[in-house]
């Protein structure tokens, strides 16, 4: 039992970790498409 709950930790630990990193993409990307819509007016 005690190993299982280690693994899901483990595994809801990485998923959280992609969630932020896809989250910072996502980002990024929506604030490059921002300044290029501004430098087209």
């Amino acid at each position: 039992m005690n190993t299982l709950l280690k693994t899901i930790y483990a595994t809801s630990a990485k998923m959280s970790q992609i969630q932020s990193l896809t989250i910072k993409a996502i980002k990024a990307e929506l604030t490059y498409i921002e300044s290029q819509l501004i430098r087209r007016k």
